[in-house]
């Protein structure tokens, strides 16, 4: 996983960002991420991913955000979808680091554009055989 994110933060589009870039990656449980979610966005449930920009410099390099992830959501949602617990954690991971950067799905049109830069990324840098799964 540590690779992908590498090769995400070096890819060319992206040059604008500070080098060295960091991410926070946090993994939680489901009671967990309901009290994160219910504590930023007042929904009292529990979700796969969610994204927090910090856009700062640190010792450490610029530090772009952090994503948070549900690893029992994930491994439920790896079922349903019939892919692996790793593929969905990689997909998770894409699409917080879209967050990230700026993109939304609030609405059709943004969505699309999310969905393309998310197809984008799994065509170059992960292992999933059917993309269609993610989008």
């Amino acid at each position: 996983m540590r690779c992908i994110l590498q090769k995400i933060l070096h890819h060319s589009e992206f040059s604008d960002i500070p080098q060295p870039a960091l991410i926070s990656l946090v993994f939680i449980d489901d009671a967990e991420m309901r009290e994160v979610n219910h504590q930023y966005r007042k929904i009292d449930n529990t979700t796969d991913v969610l994204s927090f920009q910090i856009n700062e410099n640190t010792p450490e390099g610029y530090l772009l955000g952090e994503l948070i992830i549900s690893l029992p959501k994930a491994s439920r949602d790896a079922l349903d979808l019939h892919i692996t617990f790793q593929d969905e954690v990689i997909r998770l991971i894409v699409h917080g680091f879209a967050h990230l950067l700026g993109f939304d799905h609030t609405n059709d049109e943004q969505e699309n554009e999310m969905r393309e830069i998310e197809s984008g990324f799994y065509q170059l840098y992960c292992p999933m055989e059917d993309y269609s799964l993610y989008g």
